[in-house]
């Protein structure tokens, strides 16, 4: 289920494309950048606090690269993998889903969906990346919720240009 208040930006977005057949990426910087910015339109704070995340793959484009005279996997790299406690925060329309590597913000409707995204540079030792990240997803109560994830990695690795993708879903548990 898409948030009421993001389909104008996704409509917006789908106006610029040379074809109306062209679909939209969900991981274009400037889509998820607007995403992390918007406020939906719930009140309160059902879902706030600590709960724990867990997240499956589906699919990753990412290449291998050799650096350093190894072969790096740049999939467990962009992998939005295992589980991990996270804090919630929900106000005005907005949650915000943070833990030590990921800060994501956006809009949350009063019946629980929501998307998150953020924009992160990165810095590793083959060179620096770019990851945009998006949560769309669903609290099926003020427990519990899932949906589809994404993160994009795009920049320089080992003197190769990369932008590839890791698709998948997350689960999100109260602790």
């Amino acid at each position: 289920m898409r948030i009421r208040s993001i389909a104008g930006l996704i409509l917006a977005a789908s106006a610029g494309c040379s074809s109306s057949d062209e679909p939209i990426d969900p991981l274009d910087r400037e889509l998820v950048r607007e995403l992390s910015l918007a406020q939906g339109t719930a009140s309160g704070s059902a879902h706030a606090g600590t709960f724990t995340i867990e997240f499956s793959t589906d699919h990753c484009d990412c290449p291998n690269l050799e650096f350093d005279g190894q072969t790096v996997d740049i999939c467990t790299l962009a992998e939005l993998g295992g589980e991990a406690s996270v804090e919630l925060t929900e106000g005005s329309g907005v949650l915000a889903i943070t833990a030590a590597s990921i800060s994501l913000t956006g809009a949350i409707e009063p019946d629980g969906s929501f998307m998150v995204a953020e924009i992160r540079n990165h810095t590793t030792l083959a060179g620096p990346i770019e990851l945009l990240r998006r949560l769309d997803g669903q609290f099926s109560d003020a427990n519990t919720a899932s949906g589809w994830a994404g993160q994009r990695v795009l920049g320089e690795l080992a003197g190769d240009n990369v932008d590839c993708r890791w698709i998948g879903s997350f689960v999100i548990n109260r602790s």
